[in-house]
């Protein structure tokens, strides 16, 4: 009997300490905040490098990651009330956000273009963030295929 309550106490420890799960360290700081760089987005075998003015990423729980307003879009901004880009920490310098479709927005050539993200892998080195995703862009018949890299700092 007192070897079964002991390992259940153990237990208990355990599991209200985080064991097992990695650890309780939250490495969402590390992430978050407003970076400044650039933005190369390669589709259709054309490449366009821009200054991408500002990324922001939220910090919305322990080792929660979001990215406000990931669509791009060349007219207005509908996507204003959307919710974020959801990703999560691994380690102190890697992140990953998932799928993402925005809602249907307009280009200079189409009335009603949806952007999709099949997901964006983020790294830390130093003080450089670089965000790599790869989606698709489909409206007015055509299927787009797009890999997009933003490196920043704070």
């Amino acid at each position: 009997m007192k070897r079964a309550l002991w390992g259940m106490a153990m237990l208990l420890c355990w599991c209200s300490s985080g064991g097992g799960g990695g650890g309780s360290t939250d490495y969402a700081p590390n992430f978050a905040g407003t970076w400044k760089g650039t933005l190369t987005l390669m589709s259709g075998g054309q490449t366009m490098t821009t200054d991408a003015g500002n990324v922001m990423i939220t910090e919305t729980g322990v080792n929660v990651l979001g990215i406000p307003s990931p669509c791009f879009y060349v007219h207005g901004a509908p996507d204003a009330g959307i919710p974020d880009l959801a990703g999560t920490v691994s380690s102190a310098t890697s992140a990953t956000f998932g799928a993402y479709t925005c809602p249907a927005g307009s280009s200079t050539s189409c009335t009603s273009v949806v952007q999709h993200w099949d997901g964006i892998t983020g790294s830390l080195s130093g003080t450089t963030l670089s965000l790599d995703g790869t989606g698709t862009f489909v409206g007015c018949s055509v299927t787009q295929q797009y890999a997009a890299t933003f490196v920043g700092s704070h």
